[in-house]
C-alpha cells in the first residue's frame, strides 16, 4: 500500500472510530517509539493516562465571582503552588481589569455568566446570551481562554425541565467542556451533554468565610471514598474568598495539607478540562516497521481545548528505549506527547476588531443564515482560518465549523439557519443571540477574533411578563413609580433603554450603581389575586395600579380585570417571573 493510500486509510478509520461527541476540530499527531526486539514493537500499545505523570487525582480550586478578595486567597494559593479557577461575571461594557493578576502562577478564570442573576428563571435567549457574551468578555479583556463554567447561585437548573434543558444546550453552545457546577454524572446528564464532553469536579467546601478544617477533612474523606472517584479524580476547594483574617489563617493550614499530597496533580480546571476531553477521546494507530512503532493520534486543538497540556500515554507489553517527537516518560513506560508546532493557544483575543482585521455577524431576516464577513487590512494573508458559529437553543445543531485556507483581503461564509428543534415557547421569547469565532494565524500568530448580533424577535404568545416589560434608565433617583404605575399614566421623558443597552432579553437589566425602572400593563380577565416571584435587592421597589406593594422574594398581586399596571424599580439584580396564571402582557407605550 502507498504510504498516501495508507494515511488515507487511516485518516478514514479515524473518522467512523474516532470519539468526539462535542465536534471540536481536530488535527493527527505522529511519533516515532523504538523498542529492543520486532517482537516488543508488535506486541506493544499506548493509551491516553487519566491523569498526567503517576498522579492518582486532580487537585485544583474554584472561586466565584468578580471580588477583590479573591488576591487574598490567590495569595494563599501561590505560596503553595496551588492552581485554580476564577469565575468573574461581566458584559462587554464592564471593567475588569483590576483582577488580572489572578491569571498568575498558572491560574485561570472562568465564566460566571454576565450579570450574575438567577438564571433558572430566565428564558433560553437569555441562557445563551448569559454564557456566551461572558466568555467573549473575559478572553477579550483579559486575553486568556475560557474552557469553564460555573452558574450563580449554583442555578443549575431551570424553574422547569425545559429551562433546564436550555442551560444545558446554552452552554454546550458556548464551547464549555468543564462545569464546576457539576459534581456528578447526573448533573452532566440532565444538562444532555453527550457522554465524555464535560468535565466535573468533586467540591471541598470547608467555609467562604472562617473555613473548618473538620468540614474540610470530612469533604476529602467523602470523595476519596467514593467508589466512583477513580473513574472521575478530581478535587476542587470552593466556592467564595470572603474569607476573615481568621479564615485566612485557617485556610492557609488548610492548602498545606491539601498541597502536602505529592500524587496530586495540581492544576487549574482549564487544565483538567482539557485533559480529560482528551483522555476520554483520544484514539491511537500503529504501524510497526521493525523495531520501531509509528503511532498516529487524532487529538483536538488546543484552541478549542482552551488549555495547552501535554497528554500522557501508558505503553504496555513492552518498554520504550527511545523516541522521536514525543518525550520518554517513566523509564520508558509512559509518553509525554506536547501539543505539535503550530496547534496551540491564541495568543491575542478580539472583539470585531483585531490588528486590522474587522469580523462582522449578520442573520438574515428571510431565512435565518448566519453570515460572517472578514475585511483583513493587515496586509498578510489570514492561514488556517476556522469558523465555529454558535446558534442559540432553540436549534438542533449548536455549533457549525466552517475551515478555509486563508484570507488575504475579504472573505465572506454563510451558513443555512440549520433546524430548529425546540417547540416550546420557552426557547423562543426575546430576541435570539447569535455569535461567531473565528481562529486564524497571521504573521506566524494564532489569533481569535468574535462577533455578535440578534436575530428577530419571533412571535409568541404574549404570556411572558418579562417579554414585554419595558425598561429605563433612571438614575439613582427614582421616578414617582406610584403616580407611573397608574394604568395609562403617560412615560413621556422616560427613555428606553436600546437593544444593546438592555440586550432584548427579557427578565435581565444590567447590575451596577445606574438604577432602572420597569413598566409592563397586565390584563386580567376578572378581578383576582396572583403570586409573582420576584428577585429582587434591597433597593427593589414595587408598585400596582398608584399603590407601592411590600418588597419580597414573592408577593401576591390584587388585579382588578381589565388593565392593570406594574412597575418595578432597582439597581441589581432585579427580575419579574411569570405568574402561573394566563394573563395577557404588554409593552406601555412612550408618547
Amino acid at each position: 500500500m502507498k504510504k498516501s493510500t495508507l494515511f488515507a486509510a487511516i485518516a478514514a478509520a479515524f473518522a467512523v472510530q474516532a470519539g468526539n461527541p462535542l465536534g471540536l476540530t481536530e488535527y493527527q499527531q505522529s511519533f516515532t517509539v523504538d523498542f529492543k526486539s520486532e517482537q516488543e514493537a508488535q506486541a506493544a500499545q499506548i493509551a491516553p493516562r487519566k491523569l498526567p505523570e503517576k498522579y492518582t487525582a486532580a487537585f485544583t480550586s474554584r472561586w466565584d465571582d468578580s471580588n477583590k478578595k479573591h488576591f487574598n486567597t490567590h495569595k494563599v494559593m501561590s505560596k503553595y503552588g496551588a492552581k485554580g479557577t476564577f469565575y468573574l461575571g461581566g458584559d462587554m461594557k464592564k471593567d475588569n481589569s483590576f483582577l488580572r493578576g489572578l491569571t498568575e502562577n498558572g491560574c485561570s478564570l472562568g465564566s460566571h455568566t454576565a450579570h450574575h442573576h438567577r438564571i433558572k428563571f430566565m428564558y433560553a435567549n437569555t441562557h445563551f446570551y448569559e454564557y456566551m457574551a461572558n466568555r467573549i468578555a473575559i478572553e477579550v479583556g483579559f486575553q486568556v481562554p475560557v474552557n469553564t463554567q460555573a452558574s450563580p447561585y449554583g442555578n443549575s437548573k431551570g424553574y422547569k425541565k425545559s429551562g433546564t434543558r436550555s442551560i444545558g444546550k446554552s452552554i454546550m453552545a458556548t464551547g464549555i467542556i468543564g462545569s464546576c457546577d457539576s459534581t456528578s454524572p447526573e448533573h452532566i446528564k440532565r444538562w444532555g451533554f453527550p457522554e465524555n464532553s464535560c468535565a466535573f469536579v468533586y467540591r471541598i467546601s470547608p467555609g467562604d468565610r472562617v473555613p473548618s478544617m473538620k468540614k474540610m477533612e470530612s469533604d476529602l474523606k467523602k470523595h476519596l471514598s467514593n467508589p466512583d472517584f477513580d473513574k472521575n479524580p478530581a478535587l476542587a476547594m470552593s466556592v467564595h474568598s470572603w474569607h476573615t483574617p481568621a479564615g485566612l489563617v485557617i485556610l492557609d493550614e488548610i492548602y498545606k495539607k491539601l498541597t502536602s499530597h505529592k500524587d496530586w496533580w495540581n492544576c487549574n480546571q482549564n487544565e483538567y478540562a482539557a485533559y480529560r476531553y482528551e483522555f476520554l477521546n483520544t484514539t491511537v494507530k500503529k504501524e510497526v516497521t521493525g523495531k520501531s512503532v509509528k503511532f498516529t493520534v487524532l487529538r483536538f486543538e488546543p484552541f478549542e481545548l482552551g488549555a495547552d497540556v501535554p497528554l500522557y500515554f501508558d505503553i504496555t507489553n513492552a518498554q520504550a528505549v527511545s523516541a522521536a517527537g514525543v518525550e520518554l516518560a517513566d523509564g520508558g513506560k509512559q509518553l509525554k506527547a506536547a501539543h505539535s508546532a503550530g496547534h496551540a493557544l491564541p495568543e491575542k483575543y478580539g472583539y470585531l476588531k483585531l490588528d486590522k482585521v474587522e469580523l462582522k455577524l449578520s442573520v438574515s431576516e428571510s431565512d435565518g443564515k448566519m453570515t460572517a464577513e472578514i475585511v483583513n487590512r493587515s496586509g498578510k494573508d489570514l492561514s488556517n482560518v476556522s469558523y465555529i458559529f454558535r446558534k442559540p437553543p432553540m436549534y438542533g445543531k449548536l455549533v457549525e465549523r466552517v475551515y478555509g485556507k486563508s484570507v488575504a483581503h475579504n472573505a465572506k461564509v454563510t451558513i443555512p439557519a440549520g433546524k430548529i428543534v425546540e417547540k416550546d415557547e420557552f426557547f423562543h421569547v426575546g430576541k435570539p443571540y447569535y455569535a461567531v469565532q473565528v481562529d486564524y494565524i497571521l504573521d506566524g500568530k494564532r489569533q481569535r477574533l468574535y462577533a455578535d448580533c440578534f436575530g428577530s424577535e419571533r412571535k409568541t404568545s404574549g404570556k411572558h411578563i418579562n417579554e414585554k416589560m419595558l425598561f429605563f434608565q433612571v438614575g439613582a433617583k427614582f421616578p414617582d413609580g406610584a403616580k407611573l404605575s397608574v394604568p395609562g399614566a403617560s412615560l413621556a421623558g422616560l427613555k428606553p433603554l436600546t437593544d444593546i443597552e438592555y440586550i432584548s432579553i427579557p427578565g435581565t437589566i444590567f447590575a451596577g450603581k445606574t438604577f432602572y425602572f420597569g413598566v409592563v400593563d397586565i390584563e386580567s380577565p376578572a378581578d383576582k389575586s396572583v403570586k409573582v416571584a420576584l428577585s429582587i435587592d434591597k433597593n427593589s421597589k414595587m408598585y400596582l395600579n398608584g399603590k407601592e406593594l411590600k418588597r419580597a422574594k414573592s408577593a401576591v398581586i390584587e388585579l382588578k380585570k381589565g388593565r392593570n399596571r406594574l412597575a418595578v424599580v432597582g439597581n441589581k439584580g432585579l427580575q419579574l417571573f411569570d405568574p402561573k396564571e394566563s394573563l395577557q402582557y404588554a409593552a406601555p407605550e412612550v408618547k
